[in-house]
């Protein structure tokens, strides 16, 4: 490589490169930047000690033609090869909420990566996570406050030397969120509503009042509750709740159920359902 007054401007920057077996392995007659300050370029004729194994020589290495030297030369191979980076989901397309498993693939020849993740819409990036592992997943919690259409994720991948590679997604919709947690019956024997002692799975004897919380980032329509089982099925809709609901249970019922809760908003909807043992004559 030349550096010269002919045809270059001073503090040209020229590092993190590897420079093996030239007859001229560099000149520069103009004052230039050979080191980003912790870093510079692997010299294969480069002759200096690297006393403390910190792989940067011990001497600056000079660069011929005028007053300039590589203050760090690498005693090793620059990895100057970008990582590869893609995204497998979601790719494009999809509608999702609440949270999502982000996947990709990401690979380099020298080094373990680190990875960074954003969401953005318009050109405008904001980070969901850094410094992950390279594991191929991250479980991204979206939140109450962001949703819409044109949505995308980039995965950003960089190796020990800097080298960073991107893949952005295709657009996605991000729809409100909207969940339900119900919260009784829970994994215990109810007698009468009282919770008796704790249990594998909700067993009840006798009437009940299902409850559960529904969060929405819109306004909830309506909440229907539903109870089936082989013989029976019993629904009850809600109109304009609240976020708590409930519905007091007085029927017959034996043996195994499903209790299912669907909550709609002026988006769409979501279904929450529990196997229970119902005893009620």
């Amino acid at each position: 490589i030349a550096v010269s007054c002919g045809c270059c401007r001073a503090n040209n920057r020229v590092f993190r490169n590897n420079f093996i077996n030239n007859t001229n392995q560099a000149f520069a007659d103009i004052e230039s930047i050979w080191d980003d300050g912790s870093l510079g370029n692997y010299w294969s004729d480069y002759n200096g000690k690297d006393e403390n194994n910190d792989g940067i020589g011990d001497t600056p290495y000079p660069i011929p033609g005028g007053n300039n030297f590589d203050r760090y030369p690498s005693m090793h191979l620059i990895d100057t090869s970008f990582p590869s980076v893609e995204i497998t989901y979601p790719k494009g397309g999809e509608k999702i909420q609440n949270n999502v498993t982000i996947k990709w693939n990401a690979y380099d020849d020298m080094d373990d990566l680190s990875i960074k993740i954003f969401y953005g819409k318009g050109g405008e990036w904001h980070v969901i996570a850094e410094n992950e592992k390279n594991d191929g997943e991250y479980l991204w919690n979206i939140g109450e406050k962001i949703y819409g259409e044109g949505f995308s994720i980039k995965v950003s991948a960089s190796d020990a030397n800097g080298n960073t590679a991107s893949c952005i997604s295709g657009k996605f919709t991000i729809l409100p969120y909207l969940s339900i947690k119900i919260l009784k019956p829970e994994n215990y024997v109810y007698i009468l509503g009282r919770e008796i002692m704790p249990s594998s799975m909700p067993i009840v004897f006798g009437d009940i009042t299902m409850e559960a919380n529904v969060k929405s980032a819109l306004e909830i329509q309506k909440v229907i509750f539903s109870l089936s089982n082989k013989n029976k099925n019993y629904t009850t809709t809600i109109d304009h709740p609240s976020s708590n609901v409930s519905w007091f249970f007085n029927k017959f019922a034996l043996g195994d159920c499903i209790l299912s809760i669907k909550a709609f908003d002026s988006s769409h909807f979501i279904v929450k359902d529990k196997k229970i043992q119902l005893f009620n004559l």
